[in-house]
C-alpha cells in the first residue's frame, strides 16, 4: 500500500474478536489463505477505502465509513465471510503497526451516549430498552479485557474499545440490539458508583417508585397457606396460588412467580403421594416469599435480584458454545432426571431431562448416558464442547436445546476447554471461590439461579481420603498449589452406582502420579470448609462424568467414624420442628407444641445461637396466647434465622 494507512479502526480489530463475530474455523481458513502462495492483494484508496481481491475472483471492500460487519463482497454472503475477515487481517499485516490487544483495555461502555445508542439501535430499541429499565433489572459488572455485562437472559461483551458494532451478546438477533443498550446503561451506572472494582453487582433502574402490591399478596398468601398447613390446602386455596403465580409471571416479577410455582408443584406432590414432596421444601418456599417480601421494601438491598422484576421468562440465543462441565443424575419413585452442567460466555448453564423408569433398577448410570439428547448421548455431551444455533436461555440460566431443521447443533470433542475457562470459573486457588460464596446474601434472597456455585478446580494433591461404609460416604481432602484446603465428597446412590468407583480412580491419579488434575463440582461452605460435590474430571484430554462411570467392584479406603455434631443436631431439629408446623398448620397445633419449641430454642442457646433461640421462643409463647395473629410473623422470623444458619453449617 503506497498510501499511510489511517484505518485504526480496523487497527484495534484482534482475532479473538473475529472468533466472537463469526468462529474460529472460519478466522483459521483466512489466515491459512494469507499465508498461501496465492494470497490476496490488499489496497487503500486515498478515501480510506480498503479493497481485498482474492485468487478466485472475489473483491471484498470497506469504505471509510462502514464497520467490518458492513463490508461488500462479491462472494454473496450476507453476513461475515472469510474475504471480509480476510481483508482485516490482510490489512493488518500490511499495515505492520496493529496496536496492541490490550490497548483500551482501560476503556468503559458507559461513554456511549443515549444519542449514539439511538442512533446505532434506532427509537424502537430505545423504548423497548427503556420498558426494561422503568421496572428494574440485576446486571453484574466486570471490568476487564473484554468489559463484559451478565444480564439474566444474556451476555453481553464489548470486545472493541469505543466500537458498538462488536459488541458481542448470545441473544438472538431481535434481542440483542435491547441487551447491548441494558449494558452501557449498567457500565454507566457501574462507573457512577465505584469505578475501580472489578466485578460489582448492581441494579439499573429510571425511577425508585416501587408496586408494592404484588409482593404484599404473596406474603399474605404465604401467610394464609402457613396458617392452613399442608394437610389442609383446599382446591380453592389451591387455585388461588396458582393464579397468584401466574399474574406474577405475567409482571415478569420472575422470583416470586417461581418460588409460588414450586409450592404449588410441592402441594400436587402431598396431594398424589409422590416422592417429590418434601415438608422441608414447603417451611423453606413459604419462608422464602417472606423473605422477599421483606427484603425487597429495602432500600440496602436490590430489589430486581430479589424479586427478579422485569425479567423474561426465555430468551432464544444466537450462535453459541458451550464448554460442558458433567452431569448429575437423580432418581424418585417414577423418574429419572439427568442435570448437564455448561458454561458460555462465562456463564454457568443447565439442561434437564427426565425418563420414567417404570419399576426398572438398571436404568442407571452408564444406561442413562448412553440416551440421545440433541443428536448425541447423554454422556457426550456432558462432556464435549457444544456449537448451537438453536437454543433457548431461561432467566434461572436453565437452557433447552430445540429441534430445527435449519439451526444446527454441533457436538465436537472438549479438548483441554477446561483451561482456557474465566479465572472466576476455574480455581487455582481455593480460597478464592470460598470467599465468593461467603459474601453472598443468603439462599432465600438471592436470585433464582442454577449452576451459581459450579466450578472446576485444579487439585494438585491428595492430603487424606476416607470410606464410610455406614454413610456410603466417600470424603477426599484435597490441597491446590498454594496449600489452600478443600474437601471433595459425595455419597453413593443407586442411579449412579459407579460414581464413588469413578471419583476414587480420579483422586489415585493425583495420589499416585503427582500431578494436578481439573475436577469440576458444585461448590458450598459447611462448618467452616469447602465442600465441593464432584461432577466430573479432565484426564489428560478426557472427560470423565462420575455419574455416568459402569459400575465396578473395588476397595475404597479404609473409613472413620465422625461424631455427631451438637451444633448440628440441634438446629436440624429446630428446621424439622417448624417444618412439621408448617405441615400441619398453625390453626391445627397438637397441644404440646410450645413444650417442643421452648425445648428446641434451649437447645439453640446451648450451643451459641441465642438470638435465633430468643425468636423461638417468640414464636411458642405467640402461640400460647389468646392473640394468635402475630404468630405467623413469629414463624417466620424463626425459620428465616434457622435457614441462613442451615445455609452455613
Amino acid at each position: 500500500m503506497a498510501e499511510k494507512p489511517c484505518r485504526s479502526d480496523l487497527d484495534i480489530i484482534t482475532e479473538a474478536a473475529l472468533i466472537g463475530l463469526t468462529n474460529k474455523g472460519l478466522v483459521k481458513r483466512a489466515q491459512r489463505e494469507l499465508d498461501s502462495e496465492t494470497p490476496p492483494v490488499v489496497s487503500q484508496a486515498p478515501d480510506g477505502t480498503v479493497t481485498a481481491r482474492w485468487h478466485d475472483g472475489n473483491v471484498s471492500a470497506l469504505a471509510a465509513d462502514q464497520a467490518v460487519t458492513q463490508a461488500d463482497c462479491t462472494c454473496g454472503a450476507t453476513t461475515l465471510c472469510r474475504h471480509r475477515i480476510g481483508l482485516v487481517l490482510g490489512y493488518q499485516r500490511a499495515a505492520q503497526d496493529t496496536e496492541d490487544a490490550t490497548a483500551g483495555s482501560d476503556w468503559s461502555p458507559a461513554m456511549f451516549t443515549d444519542a449514539e445508542l439511538a442512533a446505532t439501535f434506532g427509537a424502537a430499541t430505545m423504548k423497548a430498552a427503556e420498558r426494561r429499565r422503568a421496572a428494574g433489572y440485576p446486571a453484574t459488572v466486570r471490568r476487564g479485557q473484554p468489559p463484559t455485562v451478565e444480564l439474566t437472559s444474556s451476555t453481553v461483551r464489548f470486545m472493541i474499545p469505543e466500537h458498538l458494532d462488536f459488541a458481542l451478546t448470545d441473544a438472538d438477533k431481535q434481542a440483542s440490539a435491547v441487551t447491548v443498550v441494558l449494558a452501557v446503561w449498567a457500565f454507566r451506572l457501574a462507573d457512577a458508583i465505584d469505578p475501580g472494582t472489578t466485578r460489582l453487582e448492581i441494579e439499573v433502574a429510571s425511577t425508585a417508585d416501587r408496586d408494592e402490591k404484588p409482593t404484599a399478596e404473596a406474603c399474605d398468601l404465604a401467610t394464609e397457606l402457613l396458617r392452613s398447613g399442608t394437610v389442609n390446602v383446599t382446591d380453592v386455596l389451591s387455585g388461588k396460588l396458582d393464579r397468584a403465580a401466574a399474574d406474577l409471571d405475567r409482571d415478569n416479577i420472575r422470583w416470586l412467580a417461581d418460588t409460588l410455582q414450586d409450592l404449588h408443584t410441592q402441594f400436587s406432590a402431598y396431594r398424589t403421594r409422590h416422592a417429590a414432596f418434601s415438608d422441608l421444601r414447603v417451611a423453606e418456599l413459604l419462608a422464602e416469599v417472606h423473605a422477599r417480601g421483606l427484603a425487597s421494601s429495602s432500600p440496602r438491598l436490590t430489589r430486581a435480584q430479589i424479586l427478579g422484576t422485569g425479567e423474561k421468562a426465555s430468551t432464544r440465543i444466537r450462535l453459541t458454545r458451550l464448554t460442558a462441565l458433567g452431569a448429575r443424575l437423580t432418581r424418585t419413585d417414577d423418574a429419572v432426571s439427568a442435570t448437564v452442567y455448561l458454561v458460555s460466555d462465562s456463564i454457568p448453564m443447565v439442561i434437564h431431562r427426565s425418563w420414567p423408569v417404570d419399576d426398572d433398577p438398571g436404568f442407571a448410570g452408564e444406561v442413562v448416558g448412553g440416551r440421545r439428547i440433541a443428536g448425541t448421548t447423554l454422556e457426550r455431551l456432558a462432556s464435549s464442547s457444544v456449537v448451537t444455533e438453536s437454543a433457548v436461555r431461561h432467566a434461572n440460566r436453565g437452557l433447552e436445546l430445540t429441534r430445527s431443521a435449519v439451526a444446527k447443533t454441533s457436538v465436537l470433542p472438549l479438548g483441554r476447554a477446561w483451561e482456557s475457562l474465566p479465572n472466576h470459573l476455574a480455581h487455582h486457588e481455593f480460597s478464592l471461590v470460598e470467599r465468593e460464596i461467603t459474601s453472598q446474601p443468603p439462599r432465600f434472597v438471592r436470585p433464582r439461579i442454577e449452576a451459581e456455585f459450579v466450578r472446576v478446580f485444579a487439585v494438585h494433591r491428595v492430603v487424606s481420603m476416607s470410606y464410610s461404609p455406614g454413610a456410603q460416604r466417600l470424603v477426599a481432602e484435597v490441597a491446590d498449589a498454594h496449600d489452600g484446603r478443600a474437601l471433595i465428597a459425595d455419597e453413593y446412590r443407586s442411579v449412579a452406582p459407579g460414581a464413588l468407583d469413578a471419583l476414587h480412580r480420579a483422586l489415585s491419579v493425583i495420589r499416585e502420579q503427582a500431578q494436578p488434575v481439573f475436577l469440576s463440582g458444585i461448590a458450598r461452605r459447611s462448618h467452616g470448609r469447602l465442600i465441593v460435590e464432584p461432577l466430573a474430571a479432565m484426564l489428560d484430554t478426557e472427560v470423565s462424568v462420575f455419574d455416568f462411570a459402569p459400575a465396578t467392584t473395588g476397595a475404597l479406603p479404609e473409613h472413620h467414624d465422625v461424631p455427631p455434631d451438637p451444633l448440628d443436631r440441634s438446629v436440624l431439629a429446630a428446621q424439622s420442628l417448624l417444618s412439621q408446623i408448617a405441615h400441619t398448620g398453625l390453626d391445627h397445633c397438637a397441644g404440646g407444641i410450645q413444650q417442643q419449641i421452648h425445648s428446641c430454642a434451649n437447645d439453640l442457646a446451648a450451643v451459641g445461637f441465642h438470638r435465633t433461640a430468643s425468636a423461638l421462643h417468640q414464636f411458642g409463647k405467640s402461640l400460647g396466647s389468646g392473640d394468635s395473629i402475630k404468630a405467623p410473623d413469629h414463624w417466620f422470623a424463626a425459620t428465616i434465622r434457622v435457614l441462613a444458619i442451615v445455609e452455613q453449617l
